[in-house]
Parts: C-alpha cells; sequence; structure tokens
C-alpha cells in the first residue's frame, strides 16, 4: 500500500511538474506575444489608441503622441471622448461605436482636437475588443493623419480648376483682341488727322496707348493660359525703364505717389527678352507697389548688374502697407489678392513670376507689415546661359 501510494505521489509531482512546466511556457509564450503586440502598436506609423468601456485610454502609442501632442498619462486623465472629440462630432462618434458594438469595424474622416494644433483630420477606424467569451472590453482606434493628404486632394481640385480657366482666359483673350484691333486702329487712324487741337491730340493718344496696355494684358493672359515662344531681342535696360516710366507715370501723378526710375551706379549690360513680356512683368509690380502705397508715399525702381555682368537685377520699392507672412506665403498664387472685389484678378504676381522664369531668371519679395514691400528680379545678361536659376545664386 505504501508503494502504491509512493507512485501516485511520484506521478502527481511528475504530473504537477510538467503542469508548472507547461504552465510556464504558457505564460512566457503570453509575455512574448504581449511584447511583440506593444512593440508592433508602438512603432506603427499609424496613431492607435485602446481605450476601455469607461472611455479611459490603456495604450496610447508613439505616433498617437506625436500627432496628438499628449503624453499616455495626460490623455488618461479624462476620457478619450472628452478630450479629443469636439462637441460638434459627439453624435457621429456615438454611432461610430454603435456599429463596431455591432461587430462591424467603423470608418470615417473625422476631426479630432490636438493639443497645440487645433482639429486635426484623421481617417479613423473602430474596432472592438472582445474577451474570450465574446464579452465587450473596450475598443481600439487607429488613426491616420489625412492633413498631407487634403492639401494633394486640394491642390488636385485647384490644378484641375486651373486648367478650365487657362481654356477659357484663352478663348477670352482671343475674343478680346479684335475690339482691341478696331479700338487701336481707330485711334492711330484719328491720331494723323492734322484739323486737331492739342487737347484733342493728348485725348486721342491717351486711348491709343491705354488700348496697347490692355493688348499687353491680354497677351499676358494668353502666356499664362498656355505655353509659347516668345520673340526675343536685345534691349537695354535704361530704354526698358523710360517706357515704363512713361506708362505708370500718370497714375503715380493722379494718386500722389513720388514715382521715380533711380539712375544706376555705371553701365548695365544687355538683356535679351521679349520686350513686351519683361515690360509685363514690371507694370504689373509697379501697379502692385503704387495700389498699396497711400498719397505722400513713393514707388522706386532701381537696376544694376550682377554675378560679373551676368545678369541684371531690377528692384522695384515701395513705402506701402507691406505684406505678414501669411498673405506673402500666397503672394504668387493665382487668383489670390487681398484687393477689393472688382479692384484686383490675383493674376499679376504669378504672371510675372512665370515670365521671369522663363527668362532663366528668379525673383524673390521682401516685406513686412507697415515697412513697406521690396521685389527683386534678376535677369541673364545678353549671351549668359539661359537656363533657369533660383535667387540665391544670383545673390
Amino acid at each position: 500500500m505504501n508503494f502504491f501510494l509512493m507512485g501516485v505521489g511520484v506521478l502527481l509531482a511528475a504530473l504537477l511538474a510538467v503542469l508548472v512546466t507547461w504552465g510556464v511556457r504558457v505564460l512566457l509564450r503570453a509575455r512574448e506575444e504581449l511584447t511583440l503586440l506593444a512593440h508592433i502598436t508602438s512603432a506603427s506609423p499609424m496613431a492607435i489608441a485602446m481605450v476601455d468601456l469607461r472611455g479611459q485610454v490603456r495604450v496610447w502609442n508613439h505616433a498617437a503622441e506625436h500627432l496628438f501632442g499628449w503624453s499616455l498619462a495626460q490623455i488618461s486623465e479624462r476620457p478619450f471622448l472628452e478630450r479629443l472629440v469636439p462637441g460638434g462630432s459627439q453624435a457621429h462618434f456615438a454611432q461610430l461605436l454603435t456599429q463596431a458594438n455591432a461587430g462591424q469595424p467603423a470608418e470615417a474622416e473625422v476631426g479630432l482636437s490636438s493639443q497645440t494644433e487645433g482639429s486635426i483630420p484623421v481617417q479613423l477606424l473602430v474596432t472592438r475588443i472582445a474577451d474570450a467569451a465574446g464579452q465587450p472590453m473596450g475598443y481600439v482606434f487607429s488613426m491616420r493623419d489625412q492633413r498631407e493628404v487634403k492639401r494633394l486632394r486640394e491642390s488636385l481640385v485647384q490644378s484641375e480648376k486651373m486648367a478650365a480657366v487657362g481654356t477659357l482666359v484663352a478663348g477670352l483673350s482671343h475674343e478680346l483682341n479684335n475690339p482691341l484691333a478696331i479700338i487701336l486702329g481707330f485711334a492711330q487712324g484719328l491720331a494723323q488727322r492734322s484739323t486737331w487741337d492739342d487737347r484733342a491730340r493728348t485725348a486721342v493718344a491717351a486711348i491709343e496707348r491705354q488700348t496697347q496696355r490692355c493688348a499687353q494684358l491680354v497677351r499676358a493672359l494668353l502666356d499664362f493660359s498656355r505655353k509659347k515662344v516668345s520673340q526675343q531681342e536685345r534691349v537695354a535696360v535704361p530704354a526698358l525703364l523710360e517706357r515704363v516710366q512713361a506708362l505708370v507715370s500718370g497714375q503715380a501723378r493722379r494718386a500722389d505717389i513720388h514715382f521715380e526710375i533711380l539712375p544706376s551706379p555705371r553701365e548695365l549690360p544687355e538683356l535679351e527678352v521679349s520686350v513686351q513680356e519683361i515690360e509685363a512683368a514690371l507694370l504689373n509690380l509697379i501697379t502692385n507697389a503704387l495700389d498699396a502705397t497711400p498719397s505722400g508715399g513713393s514707388v522706386s525702381v532701381s537696376a544694376r548688374a550682377v554675378a560679373q555682368d551676368a545678369g541684371v537685377e531690377l528692384v522695384v520699392k515701395d513705402t506701402g502697407c507691406g505684406m505678414s507672412e501669411e498673405v506673402l506665403q500666397r503672394a504668387f498664387d493665382p487668383f489670390f489678392t487681398t484687393k477689393p472685389v472688382g479692384q484686383g484678378t490675383g493674376l499679376g504676381l504669378s504672371i510675372t513670376r512665370s515670365i521671369v522664369e522663363a527668362h532663366g531668371g528668379a525673383i524673390d519679395v521682401k516685406t513686412a507689415p507697415g515697412a513697406g514691400t521690396t521685389v527683386q528680379l534678376w535677369l541673364p545678361a545678353a549671351g549668359a546661359p539661359a537656363h533657369r536659376m533660383e535667387a540665391t545664386t544670383w545673390k
């Protein structure tokens, strides 16, 4: 009997040892799986949060901390819905949880609150967590930052709009060319009459000048809407600036703004450019400067040789209101303008940059609110390489 009991004891001990060993292995395997799961969650590029049924955050990976700005300790101070979900989105979020409770992962694009950057658009996937018996334990929220996606989406929409506008502008420009040509022809014909007095001649000359200016704008719109091969010719910079001064001096005088072309420090190299395009670019800049400058202010244009005479720098400087950093960031966007409705198309700077860069040059703007604006153009001299150069290359 004792031998029997001893045998049973040995058997039970062996069985217990096996069970302990198996249990230890199961625990180690479970620990390894949990460690692996934690590592995967932590290393995921998506923001991941695991929330219990009370709404308390239990897991908050590095991507979530980086995206929203809160650490796990900070995000756990308040319920998840209260911390991240704006009041206006609570009902929508409740619908997502209801769908997840039914066993169907719920997905939607929502805005969630961050610590420092306000509402952030994210692509959210809500999944229910259940125990072995199928009882709900909480939720997993997987969140992907959608800001860049939204920016690209808006950029694509803007590109499609610009393509449509380009087609419209091209057609409109062709339609405007015909009446402008008729007006210009009649004006030039009237100017040949010998019976006009000085006052009438001045009026006819003004009609001819302004018609030519409109025609230049139409050509600029055509250049903006489509690529074309421009006719380039050599031109002296002083002669170019004199023509521009003749076109804008009347506008400056009426606005009571002092406008001047500053004398060049020395002889400048010639440019090989499309004269009409460069004149249009300078007119755009000077007109913007005059519009931004109050009565009694000043606008000046200067020129100097740069890069061992390989190029020319043209500077348009005003004493106007200047631009904020936010406005400057969008200043070259097509159709962006701070002028009142009907007083600006928002195409001036965009067209100017296109013209300058097409000539292998560069453009830069320095400004600050209340400190005026300085626009610098760099154009390669005649005979210089025609490849595009950045502004930093000329400085």
